[in-house]
């Protein structure tokens, strides 16, 4: 993480997923254009929905945690028990790696890495619970890039494809600026950084599942979820948009069959609404690599009750309730 990198993803893909044309310049043309109109700098760091992280900066922070865990002797605040890298989450990463690294600057982590060049806009949105251990979550992404890696055609391109190292996904530890939650996360949540984010990726949302199905019980998750599916339909009934994207990954080893008779291993599975680009809308392509997705966390995500959501902070819980009946102004606060 120590050189600057420019983010982008693969406009042009041959048909298993590598480069064949120039790398996509819609990346480069905001980037340059945001840099004009409001001349970002270290110092003015960029609007928290442009905080993107790519896999290769998200890599290199789990590389830390292997590096640093045990030798530094990292313990859980509320058991006190040591913890093993595979064990440290986001809560663990935020006190021994995020507060750490931001504490001179009082920022967000992102604009804080030397290998962030600029405004990294998300080409996806990234919905998890933040005890999911980290090692689990990247998996998943590891996962969700080779599906989506492809990128043929305007539907591919709409879908995300082109999923590549330095494509940034956003990911709310990393983009908010946790000395400040309170300028990025308002009482109207529809004014949030989240919301924003979601926007600046095009409705292309990647959920990160905890084995327990956590992620269904957490308020922010099942707003994030609403704002995926729901809100859209409301707002553009008669939008014939292909625009937007929901997946589902969690981390489950098991052994994927291709049409070619071939075993491979595999440590994530993913459930994508419409197929993952690499599928080609093959319908037997999507069956074999969705087919041993746990049966469980499906069950679980049928019984999802967005009133009985949990927040860290209750009036979180409150003002997204609020929000999602359609409450505004003073209202969003009603109990």
């Amino acid at each position: 993480m120590s050189q600057p990198r420019p983010c982008y993803y693969s406009s042009k893909t041959d048909y298993v997923g590598y480069q064949s044309s120039t790398f996509t310049t819609e990346h480069e043309c905001m980037i340059h254009q945001m840099k004009c109109e409001s001349n970002h700098t270290k110092s003015s760091p960029s609007p928290v929905e442009y905080n993107g992280i790519t896999p290769r900066q998200l890599r290199a922070i789990w590389a830390m945690i292997e590096r640093r865990c045990e030798k530094e002797g990292w313990t859980d605040s509320r058991s006190g028990k040591l913890l093993k890298p595979e064990e440290v989450n986001l809560y663990h990463a935020n006190r021994y790696i995020l507060l750490p690294f931001t504490v001179e600057s009082q920022s967000d982590f992102v604009n804080e890495l030397p290998s962030t060049a600029g405004p990294q806009l998300p080409r996806f949105f990234v919905s998890h619970w933040w005890g999911e251990p980290i090692k689990e979550f990247i998996m998943c992404l590891d996962r969700a890039q080779i599906d989506f890696r492809a990128n043929l055609n305007a539907d591919d391109d709409s879908r995300g494809g082109g999923f590549t190292d330095d494509t940034p996904v956003w990911v709310c530890a990393h983009a908010n600026n946790q000395w400040a939650l309170g300028d990025d996360i308002p009482d109207d949540p529809k004014k949030s950084g989240f919301t924003r984010a979601m926007g600046i990726a095009k409705g292309r949302t990647i959920t990160i599942l905890d084995k327990e199905g956590t992620v269904f019980t957490r308020i922010w998750c099942a707003y994030e979820l609403y704002l995926t599916l729901v809100a859209p339909k409301l707002e553009t009934a008669n939008d014939e948009s292909k625009e937007g994207m929901w997946a589902v990954y969690t981390a489950h080893k098991h052994t994927y069959n291709n049409q070619s008779g071939n075993e491979e291993e595999r440590e994530a599975v993913g459930i994508i609404s419409g197929g993952a680009t690499l599928d080609k809308g093959v319908s037997s392509r999507i069956t074999a690599r969705e087919e041993s997705f746990p049966y469980e966390l499906i069950k679980k995500s049928l019984r999802i009750k967005v009133e009985e959501a949990e927040a860290s902070k209750n009036d979180d819980r409150i003002h997204i309730l609020n929000s999602i009946v359609g409450n505004t102004g003073d209202q969003i606060n009603a109990d």
